[in-house]
């Protein structure tokens, strides 16, 4: 909402106390942008007397109740308060890479470590968190122009003398950076999920179902289905008796209640 609505210097404030209501925070209301479309049409009502400056002015100002409105309800509905988020700022490349005060940077890393169940060993990660900063700057600066994901895999692979210089680190951003950024993951699953388990397959174990709704994830990531996908040793090898026809230990069915595409009944 920066360039739209609020000016520049309002965003030097803490945002849970931007008073996004009040007038003197907000731009001209000539100067707000209400987007490239709104402005060229009702430029052009002006331009053919189908509309006045005050009924454009009027406008206006309903679209700016609405950016208003919907600033309040982002602020309240994200987690900018969230301590976990504010300390895994911390692998942002400018912190990571280039900022000299390691003892309390380090402080947000272990914290992140500690919320995700304690990964690595604490005073490994005190020792590699100060390495980082002393690797030449040559290489630093090759990593910060990479993405965020690709620069913690180049750190992770860094070594010297034929070792690997962050190991620890390597691993805690494996973490990191699978963490969902929303739960549209997790809804696309409920989308899948009755694909696989219709009305004539109401018995799948729990174990089928999760099995099928990997393959379909994977096959989708790397771009392939099952027709084009390559079956490998590996694949035959999984494919015994004991694999395929596996019981699962408590020996019962699946008991998901879920609506078919059949039809409406449970199943």
């Amino acid at each position: 909402m920066k360039p739209a609505l609020l000016k520049p210097e309002v965003f030097g404030h803490i945002l849970r106390t931007v008073n996004f209501s009040d007038r003197v925070n907000h731009l001209p209301l000539e100067e707000t942008d209400f987007g490239f479309e709104c402005k060229e049409y009702l430029e052009e009502q002006i331009n053919q007397k189908i509309l006045s400056k005050i009924d454009v002015d009027l406008i206006r100002e309903n679209y700016l109740q609405f950016y208003i409105k919907a600033s309040e309800q982002i602020r309240d509905r994200l987690p900018i308060d969230d301590n976990f988020l504010y300390c895994v700022a911390v692998f942002n490349n400018k912190i990571a890479l280039f900022e000299c005060d390691r003892e309390s940077t380090v402080l947000k890393v272990l914290q992140v470590n500690h919320r995700l169940g304690k990964l690595v060993d604490v005073n490994e990660m005190r020792s590699e968190w100060k390495s980082l900063y002393e690797v030449d700057l040559p290489t630093k600066s090759d990593w910060s122009k990479l993405s965020f994901d690709d620069m913690w895999i180049q750190i992770g692979l860094y070594s010297v003398d034929n070792k690997i210089r962050f190991p620890n680190l390597g691993s805690l951003l494996s973490v990191v950076r699978a963490l969902p950024h929303s739960n549209a993951e997790a809804e696309r699953v409920f989308s899948i999920i009755p694909d696989a388990k219709t009305r004539k397959r109401n018995n799948m174990s729990i174990e089928t179902l999760n099995s099928i709704c990997v393959i379909k994830y994977a096959l989708k990531a790397h771009n392939k289905t099952a027709r084009t996908m390559a079956v490998t040793r590996e694949h035959l090898a999984l494919m015994t008796a004991e694999n395929v026809y596996r019981k699962s230990l408590s020996n019962q069915q699946n008991n998901l209640t879920l609506h078919s595409h059949d039809d409406e009944k449970e199943i």
